[in-house]
């Protein structure tokens, strides 16, 4: 957790971090067949609802759920389905879902994600990454792509991304759009204290933590 401040992005207003969120990843789509990671959750909508417009097929990002809710992707928990409902100019070849069973063999084969763009909750968790989980030393340290999630809120089964698959992005946005949020990552904590949170900031390269001047 070194250091920690100098990955800390702070800006003036909503609009402006998430323009300069929809500049990195129009930026990263301008690469070859480019692999994002994309997150769920409310904090990234406003970010889809313009970006699914501007991207269409000739930019061909293949794009990655950071986890998803074991429901079918036409329920409104289904980030799958969420991303989907913005991102119109994109075909069913531009997704991996995670529901499908040959997921984990198609994530191995990618090396390396351009972008990842991630949120998280007040509670540290990340993805569908939970402190209090049953198998969270195997979410946080396993060589598998995937793990699979018995607990959450809401209460649904999920899938979710492992520490080590996130890892493999070459560039991560965290966001941190609130007080709450921001405060928490700033938090010192002993190493019997950590949360999931605290290792993501400390195993992934090239983290910028994107929140706002609360002052």
């Amino acid at each position: 957790m070194n250091n920690i401040n100098n990955s800390v992005n702070r800006f003036s207003s909503i609009k402006e971090l998430n323009q300069y969120v929809i500049s990195g990843l129009i930026d990263s789509c301008k690469q070859q067949n480019p692999h994002l990671i994309l997150s769920g959750g409310r904090s990234p909508l406003p970010i889809y609802s313009i970006l699914g417009k501007i991207l269409d097929r000739s930019s061909n990002p293949i794009i990655v759920p950071s986890d998803e809710r074991r429901v079918p992707i036409s329920n409104d928990l289904s980030n799958e389905g969420m991303i989907k409902k913005y991102f119109i100019n994109l075909e069913e070849k531009n997704y991996i879902s995670l529901h499908d069973l040959s997921a984990k063999s198609l994530l191995n084969k990618i090396n390396e994600y351009e972008l990842s763009l991630l949120g998280f909750g007040t509670d540290g968790h990340f993805a569908s990454i939970f402190p209090n989980m049953e198998n969270l030393e195997n979410a946080l340290h396993d060589t598998e792509s995937l793990v699979r999630v018995d607990s959450g809120f809401p209460d649904v089964p999920r899938i979710s991304l492992t520490l080590g698959e996130l890892s493999k992005a070459k560039k991560t946005l965290l966001l941190a759009t609130s007080k709450n949020k921001l405060d928490l990552i700033l938090a010192k904590r002993s190493n019997f204290a950590l949360l999931p949170i605290d290792y993501l900031i400390k195993s992934v390269e090239n983290i910028e933590i994107l929140t706002l001047n609360f002052d």
